[in-house]
């Protein structure tokens, strides 16, 4: 796990941010008008992608919760997200307790993207100060490595994504009131091989498909997603807090440290 550790780190806050939609301001100012408010619009396979893109993009924020069990190990992150039609303004902020992916007890991470840079603070593995992993700088392994996700973030490429991907769609009826709203629940199968075609990852040993059940209320913003990856767990994603205002700063110079805690894994 810890060989791995900074690369599923890394995944992890892209497909935390990639879950939500987009801000076309890129700035931290949502807005919470028509939050909460009936649409009107029928979702069906054709328009589902679209209509959830365009409620986000109105929005613009939201806070997130994500909860996976990844082969039998439990992982929570929380934090916000602000998303914009261009990647270098998505930005997000989120905690973790690291101790279930083999991190020393009492481990957890401050992880913060900005400016399409992500710093890392994760205790004592980083001296209590953040690592920082430019996405655009191709010496960077991590960094040429999650670029190509992180491209994928702006609400057309994800919008191309589904709609391409997508080979069932059911409306499965009243999905309760979440975060105070009535909810749609919605029961979508995705190709595995093109969702992660699309985001430039590497699809050997691949599943068929990822099954997707979402919950969404009558405003078209997501409440809930629950997601089955069929061999390796589950994952469920809350929103709440649509369109509130949020503030994501990267750390000061003196926050930032140069040594690379993830150097000695490699044989670990």
């Amino acid at each position: 796990m810890r060989k791995l550790l900074p690369a599923l780190l890394a995944t992890l806050a892209l497909l935390f941010v990639s879950a939500c939609g987009s801000d076309d301001s890129g700035g931290g100012s949502g807005s919470s008008e028509g939050v909460g408010e009936d649409k009107g619009v029928e979702l069906t396979q054709e328009n589902f992608a679209e209509e959830i893109s365009k409620a986000q993009v109105d929005a613009g924020t939201a806070h997130m919760t994500m909860t996976m069990d990844m082969m039998g190990t439990p992982i929570t992150m929380e934090g916000d997200t602000v998303l914009a039609e261009d990647p270098a303004d998505v930005a997000m902020s989120l905690s973790m307790d690291m101790e279930g992916m083999g991190a020393p007890e009492g481990t957890a991470m401050d992880m913060r993207m900005v400016d399409q840079v992500i710093y890392m603070n994760m205790g004592q593995m980083t001296q209590d100060k953040f690592v920082k992993i430019d996405l655009t700088d191709d010496s960077n392994p991590l960094g040429a490595q999650f670029d190509d996700i992180l491209e994928q973030s702006n609400p057309a490429a994800q919008i191309e994504a589904m709609n391409e991907s997508i080979t069932s769609f059911e409306e499965a009826g009243d999905g309760g009131e979440i975060d105070g709203v009535s909810t749609t629940k919605y029961n979508l199968t995705l190709d595995a091989a093109k969702v992660m075609e699309e985001q430039g990852q590497d699809t050997v040993g691949a599943p068929e498909t990822f099954e997707y059940v979402m919950y969404v209320g009558d405003d078209n913003l997501p409440r809930q997603m629950d997601i089955e990856i069929p061999g390796m767990g589950t994952s469920t994603i809350e929103w709440s807090n649509w369109g509130e205002d949020v503030s994501i700063d990267a750390p000061s110079d003196d926050e930032i440290t140069d040594q690379d805690p993830f150097a000695g894994m490699a044989g670990s």
